[in-house]
């Protein structure tokens, strides 16, 4: 770009060497609306700088960082003696939320306002987390991303049993190890008697050689039964004589009769107690069919979204929503606008006056200059 200083010589050389005899003077414009002058005292150096500096309107600021203005802001112009130096630097129209709790801002944020606001509260009947003796039931998400969950009682079975103690699967899952769940019992007294165990018998004496007699025997016509030498029972030795109903045992001998022991129900929900309106199944406490499990108790829904369109969760039972539209008469006015915190300011924070509110039916606030 040429100097203005050499656009004033050239012409002044160009006055005094015309053709014309008639003296005039001729007035220069002022392009740039300043005194075409150095200005040794300017601060900086060059002429262009010092044009950018001494600019008000507008007003430039020397910027030669990259980017010349902190994201996410913005600037209008550049002086147009020198790309260093920009107009002042200001945040997008977009930045007009101020997000308070339970609200966080969504990405950046110029001069404590950001583009959009986000929910960091879980919904109702959820919550950060489970824990014991709570499990998680299902998950859902914050407006924010962050996760939600809704917890159940916790099924928590044991799983082991001591040493020596007979092992049986009594049906269901440990919901803390997923192990199996079982029912330990203590079997019967190892037998050291030789009706049970012939190794505890005594040795049968070796028999005798019988007398032949001169003359035989004449049968008896009406022998006596041989009584036999066992007289225990299974009631005498401590067991069943049969096995009871819908039960399993084991068994052993008595005298030649089967006894049966440590018996234990067949039924996987004997012996289990359940709460919260829960009944047991295959050993495990569940809410009857059409119930929610609500963190233990058995209820109609948990929240919202477990009723149908137009009905809300209220105490563990699906309501239908009430409401009257009292936004009707605002909706199609001038000067009415629908409030971007939907229920979570009023009005007033808009500086808009008064307006209304069909909360509880579609979340909208109508807001109107008064």
């Amino acid at each position: 770009m040429k100097s203005k200083s050499s656009a004033f010589i050239f012409m002044i050389l160009a006055t005094c060497f015309s053709s014309s005899s008639d003296a005039k003077t001729t007035f220069l414009p002022d392009f740039e609306e300043e005194p075409m002058k150095f200005v040794p005292d300017c601060e900086g150096g060059g002429e262009d700088y010092c044009l950018c500096q001494r600019s008000t309107n507008p007003k430039y600021h020397l910027s030669l960082d990259n980017p010349q203005c902190p994201r996410p802001k913005i600037f209008d112009k550049t002086c147009p003696h020198s790309d260093d130096w920009i107009t002042e630097c200001y945040c997008p129209a977009s930045y007009n939320q101020i997000c308070t709790s339970p609200y966080r801002g969504v990405g950046l944020i110029c001069d404590g306002k950001y583009e959009e606001c986000c929910d960091t509260r879980c919904r109702e009947g959820s919550t950060s987390g489970c824990s014991y003796p709570y499990v998680t039931d299902y998950t859902s998400s914050t407006g924010c991303g962050e996760t939600c969950y809704v917890c159940r009682y916790g099924n928590d079975c044991n799983t082991s049993c001591s040493a020596g103690e007979e092992v049986s699967y009594s049906g269901g899952y440990n919901d803390f190890n997923g192990s199996a769940c079982v029912t330990c019992s203590t079997p019967p007294p190892p037998c050291t008697e030789c009706w049970c165990d012939s190794s505890y018998c005594e040795p049968d004496p070796e028999p005798e050689e019988p007398d032949i007699p001169d003359i035989p025997d004449i049968p008896d016509p009406d022998p006596e039964p041989d009584t036999p030498s066992c007289t225990d029972t299974c009631s005498s030795k401590g067991y069943k004589s049969s096995q009871p109903s819908g039960q399993t045992c084991s068994t052993t001998t008595v005298c030649g009769s089967t006894c049966y022991y440590n018996c234990k129900s067949n039924d996987p929900c004997a012996g289990v107690t359940c709460s919260g309106g829960k009944t047991c199944s295959n050993g495990t406490c569940v809410c009857p069919s059409g119930k929610k499990d609500c963190g233990g108790s058995c209820k109609n829904c948990c929240s919202d979204s477990d009723c149908g369109s137009g009905y809300t969760c209220n105490n563990g039972s699906c309501e239908r929503k009430t409401c009257t539209d009292t936004c009707a008469q605002w909706r199609n006015q001038s000067g009415c606008q629908l409030s971007p915190w939907q229920s979570s300011r009023t009005c007033n924070d808009l500086g808009t006056g008064e307006g209304c509110t069909d909360m509880y039916c579609n979340y909208l606030w109508y807001c109107c200059k008064m």
